[in-house]
């Protein structure tokens, strides 16, 4: 199943041991975590990275990644504010990690406001 991983712990010898711990999160040194393959990246390497638009107009920064039901970037806009982007296809085109740069829709800014 695409976004499933099957985990073996130790510590945990039953299902029903298992089962208890539904939900929690997994946490790994960043050191164990495999290299990024091409095209590939990790969110907490996202904070620094630059937000533009396909045209190449800056945006801002991401400032941090929020976790929900999906991934949220919070940008620090270059003219000032925060602006929140889900993290979706038809908002985020490009996330460059070699760059260290994320493309996204020109209009994106009319799309949602800013947060005070």
């Amino acid at each position: 199943m695409k976004g499933v991983r099957i985990v073996q712990v130790r510590e945990i010898t039953s299902r029903t041991e298992a089962e208890r711990r539904k939900g929690w999160s997994v946490v790994v040194p960043k050191s164990a975590l495999p290299p990024a393959g091409e095209g590939e990246f990790y969110y907490y390497e996202m904070p620094g990275f630059l937000v533009e638009t396909e045209a190449g107009d800056l945006i801002g920064t991401i400032k941090e990644v929020i976790k929900t039901n999906m991934e949220i970037f919070v940008i620090d806009r270059t003219g000032g504010g925060e602006l929140l982007i889900p993290v979706i296809e038809d908002m985020v085109f490009v996330i460059d990690r070699v760059q260290r740069r994320v493309v996204v829709a020109n209009d994106i800014e009319e799309r949602f406001e800013d947060v005070l």
